[in-house]
């Protein structure tokens, strides 16, 4: 079946480019009123039914690995249903994947609560339209009567939360079971992934858009282990305001993150994102949210979210870091520190710059010795030069 339909791609000519990806043979059939490709999925992607194959779930869809298959890259193909389409799931598996496999991915998908059309359509058109070096690649979208397919940057390294996870059960491991908890990461670390993040708030915020669901599981890495290489994920609660500072009222966003003026059921702004940054970057430094109940009674943590009443700092926590997320943590939203005065923070810049300092200084001293090693083969092929040259005038 492969080969059958590589030699039909063949037959369809050169691949027409439109406005986000090269994905479709010949020019693709768009419908008008979304924008979207009509064409089937599979005409461009080997996507896996199997189970083995979702990279994440939510309550409107799944996330499934997929290969394209011209260039054999691989993306994230976030799958999402859509009201009124209960007559089936997605697009029909490829003759390639067994019947038993493709059952898992399409029953995992009908279970999901199907999303009105537009509502998605926004999302998607929203992504596209925050291109940022931290913001998660969306390329461009399939859609059917009864399915919306985004096709994404494959983020192979993983959300933060995992890392945080890993980290605990390690130093958990190291300490022959202790439950004391340690700082998961280096502050280096956490400074290059807040760096990221909050350069990722600073460019929504210059568009007007509030992201509203920031958590350690909507921060992943297109690299496992390299911190600097944040991507902000899910845009199904952002909005886009008139201005930096218009006000929204929707209660929204994930527990342990919800801002004070959230939860006192008052009108808010963008400034939400850096409180529920501040979130992530006290998880970050203490291996914990700052708010969380031991008994997950969530009356409890909203009113330590009302009251201020974070949990300690762990003793090797520095003062700078302390400080940062405390500004970031404040319940005045108006003495709040925006996403770009927290990216510039002293506590920051020290660490990323210091960081990227020590790595400039060994590029430097590599080259050094290397220019070293060259002068001194230099300085002996001329001296045995003269040498063979005196000799030569002796005899």
């Amino acid at each position: 079946a492969p080969a059958s339909r590589d030699a039909a791609r063949a037959s369809s000519g050169p691949v027409a480019s439109h406005a986000h990806a090269r994905f479709t043979v010949g020019d693709p059939v768009r419908d008008p009123s979304t924008g979207g490709i009509l064409s089937a999925l599979e005409d461009d992607f080997y996507v896996s039914g199997g189970a083995g194959s979702i990279l994440g779930e939510g309550a409107f869809g799944i996330v499934r690995k997929a290969k394209h298959a011209r260039s054999k890259r691989m993306y994230a193909i976030k799958s999402v249903r859509i009201e009124g389409g209960s007559d089936g799931v997605g697009t029909e598996p490829s003759a390639s994947q067994s019947a038993d496999a493709s059952l898992s991915a399409d029953a995992a998908l009908k279970n999901k609560q199907p999303c009105v059309l537009a509502d998605v359509i926004d999302e998607i058109h929203l992504s596209l339209s925050l291109a940022h070096p931290h913001v998660v690649n969306v390329y461009d979208f399939y859609q059917t009567k009864t399915t919306v397919h985004v096709v994404m940057e494959y983020l192979r390294g993983g959300s933060l939360l995992d890392a945080i996870n890993e980290a605990n059960e390690s130093l958990q491991k190291r300490n022959a079971g202790s439950e004391t908890l340690k700082p998961p990461f280096s502050e280096t670390d956490a400074a290059f992934a807040a760096r990221g993040l909050l350069g990722a708030l600073e460019h929504l915020h210059s568009k007007n858009v509030a992201h509203r669901d920031v958590k350690l599981e909507n921060v992943m890495f297109a690299v496992r282990g390299d911190y600097r290489t944040v991507r902000l994920v899910d845009f199904g609660l952002a909005m886009r305001g008139k201005t930096s500072r218009d006000k929204m009222s929707a209660q929204c966003g994930s527990p342990g993150y919800i801002a004070p003026e959230i939860v006192h059921g008052k009108h808010y702004t963008a400034a939400v994102d850096v409180w529920a940054s501040g979130c992530v970057l006290f998880a970050m430094l203490n291996g914990r949210l700052p708010f969380e109940d031991e008994d997950c009674d969530v009356l409890k943590m909203y009113r330590r979210i009302a009251d201020g009443n974070h949990a300690p700092f762990l003793p090797e926590v520095s003062t700078p870091a302390k400080q940062l997320c405390l500004r970031m943590l404040e319940r005045d939203e108006s003495n709040r520190f925006t996403a770009s005065e927290a990216k510039e923070h002293e506590w920051v810049l020290t660490h990323v710059h210091g960081a990227e300092a020590v790595s400039g200084d060994a590029e430097t001293n590599k080259v050094v010795h290397n220019k070293s090693r060259v002068a001194r083969f230099v300085a002996a092929k001329r001296a045995s030069f003269f040498a063979s040259a005196s000799a030569s005038a002796s005899a």
